[in-house]
């Protein structure tokens, strides 16, 4: 498209019909008025020859419209100056108000030029098309000084190819004027007309609520947050925001016993200070089950990060909806790599697919406090076993362990040591100090109970150690008390020296059995974690932990896994799957009904089956009862009668509960 300056030497167009859209017929002053002013505009501004036939100037003129938009300008003279824009266009709405924006704020960038004269108005030219409706503008600016001009100057080719792309185009003219900067009253304009559009457009889905869901958007972010964000990308946040509630609310009345989750991964840009950076949003809808429950930002980032370590928040990116009235939650956060790299799409694709079902484990529930005065009682027995435990002078202190109580950032253990004193022995709160520990020591009391030979005195120290509760706390916000147990023996046996945990010999056994488990797993246990605690800790009865070989446990925990991928048949309302190795089998049921559990314990009790060769585990895993066996027997006749077995409970069981719910239906 051909830029020009005016020619102010073009004829009249008085053969030409032009029918504006502003006048009427029962006013035919005003009629004639925008006949002559829209006559006299294209006269200063199209330049075609006229001293032609008719036919071969209205052939010229279809031509020049058929390459509409047309902008174009007067004469560059001495300062103070008057210039006058022109821009002839196809009809689109708010097309003017573009216009006017790019020539009154954008000739000059950071100085709003005065507007002494603009004209807007919207025609027909019958003889060129019948239909087509066109918008002529005129803007004039005062330029008073001759460094404006000469910014103006160079600046107006650029701003009127701009002019011409969004005159074609809204998409291209919301681009144009955000990349610049628009207002805050012109985004929230924007944000207000795109909904208007989406619920003229998807009645189905929206309905005029959804005014409301903006409304408390617009009040709650900060100036900052929508500063930096392009309106379309805020009128999705909107619309999601919207959905998921109003997906949550009709879950919630067919299933008020079960979480709901819902999220949505939107690529989008921020204009920062430093320019465009590209991050990833994240909505998110969920329900909490009473007001114990609590689901933060960090929650969501550390989630995210068991699958994408570099994963990090972009600050001020946070949008929390909530209501009062109800349970539901929606967040609003944004993403990017701490080393300023892209996701890949491998990446996005693992958190869309796995970041649903996870998500539901970090939701954190508040504990209240304990109040459990020390037994001091106990105290006395743990001296007087420990005493007991001393029997040579090579022996080495004896400790028991007792977790105490949990404040907000720390652990509190009481430890009960004995030992025997030599000559070289120091104080045990020396060995702290020297060992520049990261245990909080405090004293409670130290005394001889007696000597060994008679010359060996048996001291006892009672003493409370504290340590961080952060490194301990699991995907859900459970405190690990194992790990913090362990963790504290390790410590104490770096600044004391070699000691004996007289009460954690099965679990040191069983973390011996957890760590080769996550061995043999492999990046499974990583993706897994806090499930691969739960199954293991859940195996009863607890001696198993210790005896049963890490490869079986494995076969147990991916039965499992593939279980809870293929879910349960809702028909059925359970999922039944079981596996045979090396002589063991092994089940899983998953239901949604946990008084299955019922039905099987009876049939397993009639079996008289040996405590050593059967294994049980009961989990519960977003609304679902999980429960598996691993039965351990040489004759395959009886492996085979135990299945047999557990399906016919569990068709018993289905077979109750659909009578029961028929007859209270009836």
């Amino acid at each position: 498209m051909k830029i020009t300056t005016v020619n102010m030497n073009i004829p009249s167009f008085e053969f030409l019909n032009i029918a504006p859209l502003y006048g009427t017929q029962s006013d035919p002053i005003r009629q004639r008025l925008y006949d002559e002013m829209i006559r006299a505009m294209l006269m200063r501004i199209i330049p075609l020859e006229t001293n032609v036939e008719f036919n071969r100037y209205l052939s010229s003129v279809k031509r020049f419209f058929q390459n509409l938009p047309y902008i174009t300008w007067s004469e560059f003279n001495e300062v103070p100056i008057n210039l006058s824009f022109f821009l002839l266009c196809p009809y689109r709405p708010n097309a003017f108000k573009f216009f006017f924006e790019m020539v009154s704020r954008w000739l000059v960038p950071g100085k709003r030029l005065n507007v002494v004269v603009f004209f807007a108005a919207d025609f027909r030219l019958p003889q060129i098309h019948e239909e087509n409706i066109y918008t002529l503008c005129e803007i004039e600016v005062k330029i008073e000084s001759a460094r404006d001009l000469d910014i103006v100057q160079k600046n107006t080719p650029i701003i009127a190819t701009e002019i011409r792309l969004g005159a074609q185009s809204v998409y291209h003219a919301i681009r144009i004027l955000e990349v610049k900067g628009l207002s805050m009253d012109e985004k929230t304009a924007m944000i207000q007309e795109n909904i208007a559009a989406i619920v003229k457009r998807r009645p189905d889905e929206f309905d005029y609520d959804i005014f409301s869901e903006m409304q408390h958007f617009l009040v709650s972010c900060n100036e900052s947050f929508k500063a930096a964000r392009e309106y379309q990308h805020m009128s999705r946040i909107i619309c999601f925001h919207y959905l998921f509630r109003k997906a949550l609310k009709e879950a919630l009345e067919h299933f008020p016993e079960r979480r709901h989750l819902s999220i949505k991964f939107i690529k989008t840009r921020l204009h920062c200070t430093s320019g465009i950076k590209t991050v990833w949003g994240i909505v998110v809808g969920l329900n909490l089950f009473g007001d114990s429950e609590f689901f933060e930002q960090r929650h969501l980032i550390r989630a995210i990060q068991t699958f994408v370590p570099e994963a990090t928040k972009v600050l001020n990116s946070l949008f929390i909806n909530r209501l009062r009235t109800d349970l539901t939650r929606l967040f609003y956060c944004e993403i990017e790599k701490s080393d300023g790299s892209n996701f890949t799409q491998e990446e996005i694709q693992i958190l869309r697919q796995e970041l649903p079902q996870d998500l539901k484990n970090y939701i954190e529930r508040r504990v209240h406090p304990i109040f459990m005065p020390r037994n001091e009682e106990e105290i006395m027995r743990h001296i007087v076993t420990l005493s007991n435990q001393l029997k040579f002078v090579r022996d080495i202190p004896q400790v028991i362990l007792i977790f105490d109580e949990q404040t907000e950032n720390k652990l509190c253990f009481t430890v009960v040591l004995l030992r025997l004193l030599r000559q070289d022995s120091k104080p045990i709160h020396e060995h702290f100090i020297d060992g520049n520990t990261f245990l909080e020591y405090g004293h409670d009391r130290v005394k001889v109970v007696g000597s060994l030979r008679k010359k060996h005195p048996k001291e006892a120290n009672v003493f409370q150690v504290k340590l961080e509760k952060g490194r301990f706390l699991r995907e859900d916000h459970s405190v690990d008390l194992y790990k913090a147990r362990q963790v504290i023996m390790l410590e104490l046996g770096r600044i004391i020296g070699e000691i004996r945990d007289y009460n954690g010999g099965m679990i040191s056994k069983q973390n011996e059995t957890y760590d080769a488990l996550r061995e043999l797993l492999g990046d499974v246990a990583i993706h897994n974690a806090l499930l691969l605690e739960n199954f293991f800790y859940s195996l009863f009865p607890v001696l198993m932990r210790t005896l049963l070989e890490p490869h079986l446990l494995k076969i147990f925990f991916l039965l499992l896994l593939d279980t809870l991928e293929d879910g349960y048949n809702e028909d059925e309302g359970y999922s039944f799957r079981f596996q045979e190795d090396d002589g063991t089998v092994f089940l899983i049921i998953v239901a949604d009904d946990s008084s299955f559990k019922d039905s099987i314990c009876y049939i397993i009790d009639q079996l008289k089956i040996p405590s050593l060769q059967y294994t049980s585990m009961t989990l519960k895993i977003s609304q679902v009862t999980c429960w598996g066996f691993l039965y351990r027997c040489e004759a395959k006749e009886k492996r085979l009668n135990f299945c047999l077995a557990i399906e016919k409970a569990l068709h018993a069981w289905k077979s109750y509960t659909q009578n029961k719910f028929f007859i209270s239906r009836f």
